[in-house]
């Protein structure tokens, strides 16, 4: 009896005689390992590089975030800081060292509880201020007035202020955490020795700061705000605790960067990523996230990831199939061989597949003659190259055309005329390119091919490309006929080659038709009216069969000038951008130069038209190298040879290439108007340079300049010169002895003007900020 070992080992070889038999099944397991394994190995390493970059964007996005906090929040206690500065050196207050009497002066205790009531609701974060003069009994409130101490609620907070050695700076107090502020401290010092005597305390809302906080807070993160000692002044999670700071988030916190992050973690939970954000006032910003917020955010990822390699896969993997199938297919077909023996299509039973494939490479290479020998057969004849050579007349065929004429059996005693069919507007035909012009017209060849062998015209030829690409027909009548019969069973046959291209290939096709000649020799000059026929078009003819014979009668000798006046309106459209009005004067200047019915003079005009209007373009600002460099315009319009193809060419390529070029100009100059104004303002500041003045400096109209002005520098013109003027104010302040009403004068202002505009800009007056600055 088999062990199990034995029992899979015999399996295992039954089923590697099944499949040795079965080519196509190992290709499909092959094929589908071979895809499998390293589509599954991509996806996983494009999920941890994806999970990676997502990991490295929150950090980048907490910093962003705690940054832009930051700023905002700064902005706010920095502002707080700058309002008791200002209370702190108002004369009212630091002059009431001087009052000795203050417990009783109760007209100069209203004042300064006014002043602190006024400040207290200007700011809609301060709950309170309170001053303490040294030494006195009692403290001055925005709250409550003239009150003493021993009665004051916050009168314990107010004396551990005192002893501490550190003013000036937020702080959480017992009492005031209780009651919902934080506190911030400023002493107040006189004004005659700047000894301290008294302070200002801030009674600031903690719970509108921490509702703030938790309005920024993103990714569920917590935000702390802390002071020197690492000491949290404000949270978002409204916790006083301390309990995640431990000695490793301590250690971090005291690193030397501005800003850092960093995954650590918190006893046995999972990592969070704690990033930090210091400023210069020696706060910190801590934004504290789990991380299972952070990746739960990117799960997208992993299924997206999944999604994706399983679709690859089984794409693949069907396409796979299905291509194996088809490249099976024959040798299946083969080894259904029992039909095909009956027939003696094979001459003996192969032994395995590889036999079967010898087969059907013998069958391919039999296939591979067959396809050459078509190709031989569609390649041009030496009848057609005989009739090329006779269509463009090379003078090589002139002493051996009767012999030629006898060799490829052709007539040459026989009426001939030539007709040479062209497509129309390729260009505007998106389902074509550049390149595709000889496959249409080879088209066009073998459907005047069937046409000449369906009989239902009297006419018979032959049907060949000329060397520009276009199908050209020699054409003779079957039986003697008058002229006009001829013509007229040119232009039905003309008529149904064009009408059948449009509805099979969606194209127009023009047929220009040359004379009737008696001799084979003048197919040539046939030939060359057939395409002198063809350019009719170019006058703004529209028939799809267009003689040679009108031509001659519509022929009537016209002046040939060159319409100036209508270029000079089209390029002064383009000039002011009115593209649909230049549309219209072009129209104007193609129906000037169509009555000229001369087409070496239409298209030289049309070439003299690029030209003016390229040098117009220059002389207003366009970078004609740069246009040039990028397209070839003098190419694209010598391709078109109809008047609809050239109008189309001008309205939709040209034009817009006129226009951006215009206004790409037109801008730049404009930038370096306004640079230039600026340059001569900040120079010439002093005296007072006017918009009218400044616009003569660059030769641009006021309007444009004031415009362009408020664009490119995002101010208007007057207040870019207060700017200046303000600029050249503080210089004087910080650098000379003159005074105020002297500095005000030198710009052009008066007193009151200079200290409300000062003021305005800058929040100080201009004491303020040479005593700042000195």
């Amino acid at each position: 009896m088999l062990n199990p070992f034995h029992r899979v080992v015999s399996v295992a070889q039954g089923v590697a005689t099944k499949y040795r038999k079965n080519l196509l099944h190992r290709l499909v397991w092959l094929s589908c390992f071979s895809i499998c394994v390293p589509v599954i190995i991509t996806g996983v390493a494009y999920y941890q590089i994806s999970m990676t970059a997502a990991e490295q964007q929150a950090i980048e996005q907490s910093q962003s975030g705690l940054t832009n906090l930051k700023d905002s929040m700064e902005n706010l206690l920095q502002g707080l800081e700058k309002d008791s500065f200002q209370l702190a050196v108002e004369p009212l207050l630091t002059e009431s060292a001087k009052i000795v009497d203050l417990d009783t002066n109760y007209a100069y205790q209203q004042q300064m509880i006014d002043m602190l009531t006024r400040k207290a609701n200007f700011n809609s974060w301060i709950h309170e201020i309170v001053l303490y003069r040294l030494g006195d009994p009692f403290y001055i409130s925005s709250e409550s007035g003239n009150i003493r101490k021993e009665r004051y609620k916050m009168h314990d907070d107010i004396e551990l202020v005192l002893q501490s050695k550190n003013l000036d700076h937020w702080e959480l107090l017992p009492i005031g955490v209780q009651k919902g502020y934080i506190t911030f401290t400023r002493q107040l010092k006189s004004s005659a020795d700047n000894s301290m005597i008294g302070v200002l305390i801030y009674q600031i809302k903690l719970l509108s700061l921490q509702d703030y906080l938790e309005v920024v807070s993103g990714w569920g993160s917590s935000l702390y705000v802390l002071d020197r000692q690492t000491e949290v002044l404000l949270n978002s999670s409204k916790s006083s605790g301390n309990g995640w700071m431990t000695t490793d988030v301590k250690q971090f916190l005291n690193g030397e960067d501005a800003v850092n992050s960093r995954y650590l973690k918190q006893g046995n939970r999972s990592a969070y990523l704690f990033t930090y954000v210091k400023t210069a006032l020696g706060r910190t910003y801590v934004s504290v996230t789990p991380r299972e917020i952070i990746t739960n955010g990117f799960t997208w990822i992993g299924w997206l990831t999944a999604i994706v390699v399983c679709f690859v896969m089984i794409c693949t993997m069907l396409i796979t199939v299905l291509n194996l199938r088809r490249i099976y297919n024959p040798i299946e077909q083969l080894m259904r061989y029992g039909e095909e023996l009956s027939r003696g299509r094979m001459n003996k039973k192969a032994e395995n597949e590889f036999a079967f494939i010898r087969n059907c490479l013998s069958y391919m290479e039999e296939e591979s003659n067959k396809i050459n020998e078509y190709v031989l057969r569609i390649q041009p004849t030496l009848r057609e190259k005989f009739l090329q050579m006779v269509l463009e007349w090379n003078p090589f065929i002139r002493h051996s055309l009767e012999s030629d004429c006898k060799t490829h059996g052709i007539e040459m005693n026989q009426s001939y005329g030539v007709l040479v069919a062209d497509v129309e507007n390729m260009h505007r035909e998106s389902r074509f390119v550049k390149g595709d012009q000889p496959v249409v017209a080879f088209a066009v060849a073998n459907m005047m091919d069937e046409l000449l062998a369906s009989g239902k015209y009297p006419i018979r030829g032959y049907v060949l490309l000329n060397n520009e690409g276009k199908a050209a027909a020699i054409i003779s009548p079957v039986k003697e006929m008058a002229e006009d019969k001829w013509y007229s069973c040119i232009r039905e046959y003309g008529a149904e080659l064009s009408q059948s291209m449009a509805t099979l290939m969606k194209i127009k096709v023009s047929i220009g038709v040359g004379g009737l000649y008696s001799h084979i020799a003048d197919v040539s000059i046939s030939y060359q009216e057939a395409k002198i026929a063809l350019q009719r078009r170019i006058y703004g003819y529209h028939e799809e069969v267009l003689l040679f014979g009108d031509t001659v009668k519509s022929f009537k000798p016209l002046p040939q000038l060159y319409p100036n006046t209508v270029e000079a309106r089209i390029r002064d459209c383009l000039n002011a951008q009115d593209v649909l009005q230049a549309e219209q004067e072009l129209d104007s200047f193609l129906e000037k130069l169509g009555h000229t019915e001369n087409p070496g003079f239409i298209h030289q005009s049309y070439f003299m038209l690029l030209s003016g209007l390229l040098n117009a373009l220059q002389s207003e600002g366009g970078n004609l190298y740069q246009i040039l460099k990028e397209n070839v315009l003098f190419e694209e319009l010598g391709e078109r040879r109809t008047v609809t193809e050239i109008k189309d060419w001008f309205t939709e390529r040209f034009f817009s290439i006129y226009v951006k070029a215009l206004r790409s100009g037109s801008s730049c100059k404009g930038k370096q108007a306004i640079a230039q104004i600026c340059k001569y303002i900040r120079s010439h500041v002093l005296e007072n340079p006017s918009l009218v003045q400044c616009s003569e400096l660059v030769s641009m109209n006021p309007s444009y300049i004031s415009h362009m002005f408020r664009k490119e520098i995002g101010m208007g013109f007057i207040e870019f010169i207060t700017e200046c003027k303000l600029e050249e104010s503080k210089r004087l302040l910080s650098k000379t002895d003159m005074t105020i009403a002297d500095i005000a004068g030198v710009i052009g202002f008066s007193d009151r003007h200079f200290l409300r505009v000062f003021q305005k800009h800058y929040s100080l007056s201009p004491s303020q900020f040479r005593a700042a600055r000195r």
